[in-house]
């Protein structure tokens, strides 16, 4: 027996080449357990072979060659790290890859393996970070990473080696330092960033410890100091007085945000279901709400003549003149009214003009309005003698020569044609 192994040397049937077979003893069960073997390339022997083992643990094997006729002996020392240095002359024996440690601090001074030793010419007691380096307060960091060299700390976070109390590796604040842990007896908190008094981490978990069994939730909003929770989860803080990102419905999972926050939207417009809870609570169009809670195309009429505001391509009922009830209809999308609606009482149209070619985009107004005016003079083009000349219109005369003067060859003699 060898270590925890069974160790069996034998030899090659035909060669008689020496074989160094292992079981491990924690492999063996009611099956065949697996044997592991290796052949000493250059030795023979149909002998039997003397194994002795010394105090050091080497194994001494004195063996009869058969092919050489003389005596082998071979001396296998104990390589407990296997890094081929074994351990009569390995200073760190468990540790692989490591074999001389200079300063006997027990880190080793190859710095392209593990655990080595930031100072091998120093013997010292540092652990974390940097290993083997003085540690004049003894908490295992080293004195030129010891932000608190003078008392022993765990934080490791903010600063190295100073005091922390709740074991978060955040350090405790004192009086020249205010960038450490904001909750120093309780390791599920360390930073308030809007600072409104709860703490950034949040979760089913957080945050109550035993030194702190009652202490609030965390923070689920932790860049806006006005929020810090969401009961009914649709993204809008339970405080409804913030203005901006308050809940105005914190017990009903909402996604509207037109009218106001967080309140139940059927079509997903942006504009809250009107909501009848009484006087007080009641919530209707005029206050905002959706005039049309199952179209997601529409949701408010401001003149209140039935057609939704919203004009986008693909909307139910578009208003293009949504201020006026007078109107709303303008399908060449020119800017001016294809027809009055039924609420027209010959005033509520000031400042509208009826289109004088409904069904042509037109961008005259003389005439009439919202016809075609290719050379863009105000004057529609079935009405223009120069359609095409924007600084002329008329030729009274019909000698064409223009009536404006300073227009582009004006007629100088309107009364007169040309024969």
């Amino acid at each position: 027996e060898l270590d925890d192994h069974y160790v069996l040397l034998t030899s090659e049937p035909t060669s008689n080449l020496l074989t160094w077979n292992s079981l491990s003893k924690h492999q063996i069960n009611g099956q065949a357990a697996p044997w592991m073997s290796m052949t000493f390339g250059d030795i023979s022997t149909g002998n039997y072979i003397d194994a002795d083992i010394d105090s050091n643990g080497t194994v001494i094997l004195s063996i009869w060659d058969t092919i050489n006729n003389d005596v082998d002996l071979l001396r296998l020392y104990p390589d407990q790290d296997r890094d081929l240095i074994f351990d009569l002359l390995d200073s760190l024996p468990t540790l692989g890859n490591q074999w001389n440690d200079s300063d006997g601090d027990n880190y080793g001074d190859n710095n392209l393996g593990p655990s080595f030793d930031s100072c091998p010419t120093v013997s010292g007691p540092s652990s974390f970070f940097e290993m083997g380096c003085s540690d004049y307060d003894s908490d295992g960091y080293s004195d030129s990473v010891d932000e608190c060299s003078d008392q022993v700390g765990t934080s490791w976070i903010d600063r190295q080696g100073c005091i922390d109390v709740d074991q978060d590796g955040w350090s405790d604040n004192d009086g020249s330092y205010y960038l450490g842990d904001e909750f120093s007896t309780n390791w599920k908190q360390s930073k308030d960033t809007d600072n409104d008094g709860y703490g950034d981490n949040y979760g089913p978990d957080c945050c109550s410890t035993w030194l702190e069994p009652s202490a609030p939730k965390g923070d689920l909003f932790p860049f806006n100091p006005s929020q810090y929770q969401d009961y009914d989860g649709d993204g809008w803080g339970d405080n409804d007085s913030d203005p901006i990102s308050g809940d105005n419905c914190p017990w009903d999972w909402g996604s509207s945000w037109r009218d106001r926050f967080g309140c139940l939207d059927s079509d997903g417009d942006g504009a809250s279901n009107p909501s009848d809870i009484g006087t007080f609570l009641e919530w209707n169009e005029s206050r905002g709400a959706d005039a049309w809670e199952n179209d997601s195309t529409q949701w408010v009429d401001t003149d209140g003549d039935g057609f939704g505001d919203n004009s986008s391509e693909g909307a139910t009922n578009p208003d293009y003149f949504p201020n006026y009830i007078a109107a709303a209809d303008d399908g060449d999308f020119d800017g001016y009214p294809d027809k009055w609606t039924t609420f027209y009482n010959g005033t509520n149209g000031a400042g509208l003009v009826l289109d004088g070619c409904a069904d042509l985009w037109g961008n005259s107004t003389m005439p009439y309005p919202g016809c075609p005016d290719a050379d863009g003079d105000g004057w529609m083009d079935s009405q223009d003698d120069f359609p095409l000349e924007k600084t002329q219109w008329y030729d009274t005369d019909g000698d064409g020569f223009g009536d404006e003067l300073d227009g582009f060859e004006g007629d100088e003699l309107m009364e007169w044609a040309v024969l």
